[in-house]
C-alpha cells in the first residue's frame, strides 16, 4: 500500500496540464458488487501532462458506474453509467455521463473489445459536447488500447486517443487498474 502511495504522490508532482477523461476505455463492465480504482497519467500533443485518478462499481450485470477526477491545469469531475450492448468475443459496449472543468460538458463513447487470454484489445469512439460561456464544441477521437492482466487482481493499460476535430487533442495514456 504504501507504493501505490509514493506512486500517486510521484505523479501529482509530476504531471499537470490540460485536463480530458477520455481515457480507459475498455468495453467490459465490472461484476456486481466489483470496485475498480485505476490511476492513469496522460501525454498530451501540446505537449502537456495530465493524472486521471478513477473509481468504479458493477451495480448490475452488464452496467457500471464510474467516476474520474483529473488534476493538472484546472481540476476535472466527471461521471458516466456504462451498459454492455454485446458479450463475448467481440464485447460491445455504450456509456454515457456528464463532467465539470472549465465548462460543463456531456459524454458518450461506443466501445468494442476483443478479449484474448491475458489481453484486452478494445477501441471505439469518444465524444463530448462542451457547453462553453460563449461557445459549444463537439470534440471527437478514435481510440485504440489494450489492457494486459498482470495479476488477478491488477492491469496495465496502454491507450492512444487520436483527436479527429480541432477540440481534441491526441492522446497517450499508461495507466494501472486494481480490482477490488
Amino acid at each position: 500500500m504504501k507504493k501505490v502511495i509514493v506512486v500517486i504522490l510521484l505523479a501529482l508532482m509530476l504531471f499537470g496540464g490540460v485536463l480530458n477523461a477520455q481515457v480507459s476505455n475498455t468495453a467490459g463492465t465490472m461484476k456486481p458488487g466489483r470496485w475498480s480504482i485505476g490511476i492513469d497519467p496522460i501525454i498530451y500533443t501540446a505537449p502537456d501532462f495530465g493524472l486521471f485518478l478513477g473509481a468504479g462499481y458493477g451495480i448490475a450485470r452488464g452496467w457500471d458506474l464510474e467516476a474520474k477526477l483529473g488534476l493538472g491545469n484546472g481540476t476535472y469531475f466527471g461521471a458516466n453509467i456504462e451498459k454492455t450492448l454485446v458479450s463475448g468475443k467481440p464485447t460491445l459496449s455504450l456509456s454515457a455521463g456528464a463532467h465539470i472543468q472549465n465548462d460543463v460538458g456531456l459524454d458518450g463513447t461506443l466501445n468494442v473489445s476483443f478479449p484474448l487470454r491475458a489481453v484486452n484489445l478494445y477501441t471505439g469512439l469518444d465524444a463530448d459536447i462542451n457547453f462553453g460561456q460563449n461557445d459549444t464544441t463537439f470534440p471527437l477521437w478514435w481510440f485504440f488500447g489494450a489492457e494486459i492482466g498482470m495479476r488477478k487482481n491488477f492491469s496495465l493499460l496502454f491507450e492512444i486517443d487520436a483527436g479527429i476535430n480541432n477540440p481534441a487533442p491526441s492522446m497517450l495514456v499508461i495507466g494501472l487498474n486494481f480490482y477490488i
